[in-house]
């Protein structure tokens, strides 16, 4: 309210808004090399969409925030999948039915690629799979960019 009475650009800003800036200045002063951070909505709208993540994850979707988020499940499976950045992968465990739509979402934002993991009838054991696919999706995206980083001392070498 004191910024939108003052004309700060930051009038507009919602508490989640705040928390998420607040975090991220906290992480940046602690010099943070890596974070999890979860998204409040989720997809284009979500405050969190500034970091541009390598991985997302999508652990569910279902009728809320229908508002803002649309009035259908594949509506709102779309917005969320919004959240993967440009060449970031997408880890999603939906229904089959709702893939297309986060496949083509993805596509949109040209996301690197989509994983779907079928969702069973236990939620923590679907979370804990998800968890380990972005483990193994960061340590392949880690382990390119070490044997680049390999690659170009090697040619920067040889080229002396």
């Amino acid at each position: 309210a004191a910024a939108a009475a003052r004309g700060s650009g930051g009038g507009g800003a919602s508490w989640f808004d705040v928390f998420v800036a607040a975090s991220l200045l906290a992480c940046a002063e602690a010099r943070v090399g890596w974070a999890v951070v979860e998204c409040g909505l989720g997809g284009r709208r979500d405050s969190t969409n500034v970091l541009g993540a390598e991985v997302a994850l999508l652990t569910s979707v279902e009728l809320e925030h229908t508002e803002v988020l649309g009035d259908t499940l594949a509506a709102i499976a779309a917005e969320k999948a919004a959240i993967v950045a440009e060449r970031g992968a997408l880890l999603a465990c939906v229904p089959p039915h709702l893939t297309p739509a986060v496949r083509e979402e993805a596509r949109r934002r040209r996301g690197g690629s989509v994983t779907q993991l079928p969702p069973s009838a236990d939620r923590d054991a679907d979370n804990v799979e998800l968890a380990r696919l972005a483990l193994d999706e960061l340590g392949r995206r880690g382990a390119t960019a070490a044997a680049d980083a390999a690659s170009a001392s090697a040619s920067a070498s040889r080229s002396e």
